[in-house]
């Protein structure tokens, strides 16, 4: 049994050397997929124009319109981000066809270099999603391209079945292995070593009118961008604790201060994370109400009456819903008191009035 659980410990923890710090630290599933860096999400807006260079083997180059990138020509067509080179990236995009039962044939490129409007002109790997037999069946291929020459597929998943309608692909490359996710996943559908090389990221369309959306890559060559998780934390800290239940005023402290660690950590998964935490304890801050308050509210809304058909059926049904809860609630449960009371507040003063007859 000793034994056992000796090897149950060491699988459970892979020590890896962190080469930047001279340190070591373990490491889980999640941390496989994660890079180095600043996350940067690109919306494809008119001022994200001059963050990539565009290519087309003939016709209309790919153009941005609605906040989305199009690929509209059946051409091979290239729109690489240009504002930096990656060894270690996350690049995810969504993608979208304009014709359901046509051609679907698009990716993300990884360590591109000598791009051109020729045909496979780049060195570079490609993670593709293609469309098969039917509709809703796709190949994941990994292609690659030296010198501006095909190179062929070095990895490839077939029979995917898929939603038509929007797809996500995302490439993560760590340490030499590019990972490949669809649709959100957190398992990528596979790995393969591209070795460890610089490169421009960006997306590919081949000869099929799709459309791209949400571009977001995270690396070493994008500065990390603190201000969205800056400006909650002083947003919450604005708030008057006293005001609120002691419950949701120790969950928003515990979360201004698990934003804090994040913002310090340089890790923008981490900021993330912490930052839709703090965002959630937020929204859910509860304003504290006593029993006498609530018994207050009780009483206005029992003096409510429809009896002339003053307010709309719904919301006053609505309101004699919670005022019928409300009356059960006993003293001492500091959580239900003030959820309830505001609750019942809040249904006497959304209680909808009938338009007088005269002003129809």
């Amino acid at each position: 049994m000793k034994i056992v659980n000796l090897i149950l410990l060491i699988s459970s923890l892979i020590l890896v050397k962190n080469t930047a710090f001279n340190t070591y630290k373990s490491t889980n599933l999640e941390d496989t997929y994660q890079v180095d860096g600043g996350k940067i999400s690109i919306g494809f807006d008119e001022e994200d124009k001059d963050l990539f260079n565009y290519y087309t083997e003939f016709d209309t180059y790919p153009f941005l319109m609605d906040s989305k990138c199009y690929a509209w020509t059946l051409a091979e067509q290239k729109i690489v981000y240009n504002q930096s080179l990656f060894s270690d990236v996350d690049v995810s995009v969504d993608t979208y066809t304009i014709n359901k039962d046509g051609k679907f044939d698009c990716g993300i490129y990884v360590q591109g270099t000598n791009f051109s409007n020729v045909i496979d002109g780049c060195s570079a790997y490609c993670l593709n999603l293609e469309k098969g037999a039917d509709k809703n069946t796709f190949y994941l291929k990994l292609h690659q391209f030296k010198n501006s020459t095909y190179a062929g597929v070095k990895k490839e998943i077939a029979n995917l079945k898929l939603p038509t309608e929007q797809l996500n692909l995302r490439a993560v490359v760590k340490n030499g292995t590019l990972y490949a996710f669809v649709n959100h996943e957190s398992i990528p559908r596979f790995s393969y070593e591209i070795g460890i090389s610089q490169g421009y990221v960006g997306l590919r369309s081949f000869y099929s009118p799709n459309y791209f959306d949400n571009f977001t890559v995270i690396g070493e060559g994008i500065p990390y961008y603190k201000s969205d998780i800056e400006v909650m934390i002083d947003k919450a800290n604005k708030l008057d604790l006293s005001k609120y239940t002691l419950k949701t005023a120790t969950n928003l402290t515990l979360a201004i201060n698990e934003a804090r660690v994040a913002l310090d950590s340089f890790n923008q998964y981490d900021i993330d994370e912490a930052l839709e935490n703090l965002k959630n304890a937020y929204d859910d801050m509860q304003e504290l109400r006593s029993f006498a308050q609530l018994q207050d509210a009780i009483l206005e809304a029992s003096k409510i009456n429809n009896h002339d058909e003053k307010y709309t059926k719904n919301s006053y049904e609505a309101l004699k819903i919670v005022l019928d809860i409300c009356k059960k609630i006993v003293d001492g449960n500091e959580d239900e008191i003030s959820y309830w009371c505001c609750v019942l507040e809040g249904k006497i003063s959304s209680l909808i009035e009938y338009l007088p007859k005269e002003t129809l």
